[in-house]
């Protein structure tokens, strides 16, 4: 799938953020950096007319694994100035809510990361640590590239797992540890006055111990 094709009625634009000279600095400073550049890109919206129809709608498409698209979709439903969801074009996410046991979606609540981690913890302990580090590398803010080289060995790994009887997912880890990576960065835009990627962070690191803690600095 093209990015152009993901839903009509939008604007498809594509993010690439950039990692010059971050290696002298702070993991604050990183996460303002990619903060700012990702502003600037939604600074650039022309604004609307109206509601539906008549506003501006955006998806920005972010990563791209054997087609399964990571993408950034504004506004969301709170619309509270630079606010976005993060989306995948071809991968199901299992969001049960109270009404709807079995719900599925293509938009991840952060508990939804669980169930494939969950599984691949029971199924592959040496990739499960290697995922692990992963995700400690993209909290810190090291550059994509450089984990996408140093993690090449499990990038193509495709969890199949079964979070209910007769629900059947999969993931590759790359689209895993990017929706994680934009997900870090949707808490710094919109949590950023008070802990922002720590909110996740810390989630994942009570759930799998083997993730260092960390304490906003």
């Amino acid at each position: 799938m093209l990015c152009e094709k993901i839903k009509d009625g939008f604007i498809h634009s594509k993010i690439i953020l950039k990692y010059d000279n971050f290696e002298n600095l702070t993991i604050n400073e990183k996460r303002k950096n990619l903060r700012d550049q990702l502003v600037d890109y939604f600074k650039k919206e022309n604004p609307g007319t109206g509601k539906r129809e008549e506003s501006t709608r955006h998806i920005y498409c972010v990563s791209n694994s054997n087609n399964n698209i990571v993408y950034l979709q504004r506004p969301a439903m709170l619309n509270k100035g630079f606010d976005f969801t993060v989306n995948c074009s071809n991968i199901d996410f299992f969001a049960p809510t109270e009404k709807n046991k079995k719900r599925i979606t293509k938009t991840p609540r952060h508990d939804s990361l669980f169930f494939p981690i969950d599984f691949f913890m029971h199924q592959n302990n040496v990739g499960f640590n290697r995922l692990m580090q992963a995700i400690e590398q993209i909290f810190l803010c090291i550059d994509t590239e450089i984990i996408e080289n140093d993690y090449a060995d499990i990038f193509n790994i495709v969890i199949n797992y079964s979070p209910i009887d007769n629900i059947n997912l999969s993931i590759d880890i790359k689209t895993l540890l990017s929706t994680i990576q934009w997900l870090f960065i949707e808490q710094d835009i919109t949590y950023w006055n008070f802990t922002g990627r720590y909110m996740l962070y810390k989630g994942l690191s009570e759930r799998y111990p083997i993730l260092p803690k960390y304490l906003p600095e």
